[in-house]
């Protein structure tokens, strides 16, 4: 008593003389919007944190790390880190019923630029999935046009080729005079499949987060269904089984700690598997982009920061899982047809390389 900073002071007075409305929402000017329902907010919540993270990363880093062994540092850090930290974002978008921008400007106005900073990143971000989408897009379309196979079988070396060339549009590093190619030539499905997405971002938030939350119940369930089939398919595939064996059939302890290059084939020290636990939660989870602040700020005051963090939480961890089944089965397969042993395929388990060349052949 009588020690509160002045930010809090002043919140803490303004929420007593205003009470909450009938939604729970302390009405601080006029009243904010709010989520449809509970159910709403989480499946946003849990459909921002699963991301390409889960896909091509986290599988990445379990093969190169002991297999399941890295597990115990990715779950160490999400229950230390992570769930703390979002549990944080939650608090104070439900606090101060904005994003990043005011929540730290109201604490001190010279705090602003660490808001704005969050929503750069997020913005980064954003542009960065737009355009992979695009890629997927583009590459989707392209699997329709082949009569008998799909059009990258027998295009070129395959999926590589076609890829570079007929969806990235990639075009030489060198010019014939030997000077690099500095080409900013628009590349036509690219812009169509960048501006397709912009729009459908638009179209699903311009009405507010009420539809927004709805539209969610799409957009996260059936992709993590349609993970569900993909690893009950391959899972089912001749070669599944060895490439399985790599994700989570062993667990080398060992490649947990050293300062030696002992893992990923002798291309990373062990001891690494410890922060690269902890980047892979912050970058899964999606916290300090501002983006689960914004999205608790339409959540009644009152309600369970802790539950909501957790449940969020145990989303992302299972989506990771899961993908792990999915990319290592899918590695097994390709390394079963191609006569290939599946240590040198699973070289490919991370990064576009495995959603764009590896997956398709």
């Amino acid at each position: 008593p009588g020690l509160k900073p002045p930010w809090l002071a002043g919140l803490v007075s303004k929420q007593r003389q205003q009470a909450p409305d009938s939604a729970g929402r302390a009405k601080m000017g006029e009243a904010r919007e709010g989520w449809s329902a509970r159910l709403g907010f989480l499946s946003a919540a849990i459909g921002s944190a699963v991301g390409l993270g889960n896909v091509w990363r986290f599988p990445n880093l379990s093969y190169t790390y002991g297999g399941g062994a890295f597990f115990l540092p990715y779950l160490l850090a999400m229950v230390f880190i992570g769930i703390p930290i979002l549990t944080l974002e939650f608090a104070l978008g439900q606090v101060f019923r904005s994003g990043d921008v005011v929540a730290f400007g109201a604490m001190n106005k010279r705090l602003r630029g660490v808001g704005l900073g969050s929503v750069w990143c997020g913005f980064m971000v954003v542009c960065y999935y737009v355009l992979i989408i695009a890629w997927a897009i583009t590459m989707l379309i392209n699997s329709f046009q082949g009569s008998v196979s799909f059009p990258w079988t027998n295009y070129g070396s395959g999926p590589s080729d076609f890829f570079f060339e007929k969806v990235v549009g990639l075009g030489p590093e060198l010019l014939s005079d030997g000077s690099l190619n500095r080409s900013t030539k628009i590349v036509p499905q690219t812009w169509v499949g960048v501006t397709f997405v912009w729009l459908c971002i638009y179209l699903c938030t311009f009405k507010g987060p009420k539809m927004a939350g709805r539209i969610t119940y799409v957009t996260m369930l059936v992709p993590f269904a349609i993970l569900i089939v993909l690893a009950c398919f391959f899972g089912g595939l001749v070669g599944a089984q060895e490439g399985i064996d790599l994700y989570i059939g062993k667990w080398d302890m060992d490649q947990l700690s050293g300062s030696e290059k002992k893992c990923g084939g002798g291309t990373r020290v062990c001891d690494e598997a410890w922060p690269d636990a902890v980047a892979q939660v912050f970058f899964s989870l999606g916290v300090t982009f501002g983006v689960m602040t914004a999205y608790a700020s339409y959540n009644p005051v009152k309600q369970g920061v802790q539950t909501d963090a957790i449940v969020c939480a145990l989303g992302d961890v299972l989506s990771s899982f899961i993908a792990g089944f999915v990319v290592f089965a899918s590695i097994g397969v390709l390394a079963k047809a191609t006569g290939a042993t599946a240590e040198s395929a699973a070289s490919g388990s991370g990064g576009l390389g495995l959603v764009f060349i590896s997956m398709p052949s």
